[in-house]
């Protein structure tokens, strides 16, 4: 939703996603540390097969997702 409302990943509310996303990760399949998660982020775009399932909501989805976590650990 925030990406389709225009929303950049740099800002507090996609930030505070990232977040919610670590945990969310952490509560329901393994820790998921930052280097995990970083790295996570880098195979949101890298892999077509992640690629594809996250952006079948909205092209561009894991494009902004992989940003966000990105700037995240700048």
């Amino acid at each position: 939703e925030l990406m389709k409302s225009g929303t950049e990943p740099t800002s507090t509310e996609a930030q505070e996603l990232v977040k919610k996303l670590q945990e969310y990760i952490t509560e329901n399949y393994y820790i998921c540390t930052d280097e995990i998660l970083k790295g996570l982020g880098q195979m949101y775009i890298a892999d077509d097969r992640f690629k594809n399932n996250i952006d079948k909501y909205a092209a561009g989805t894991a494009e902004f997702v992989s940003e966000a976590i990105k700037v995240h650990y700048e």
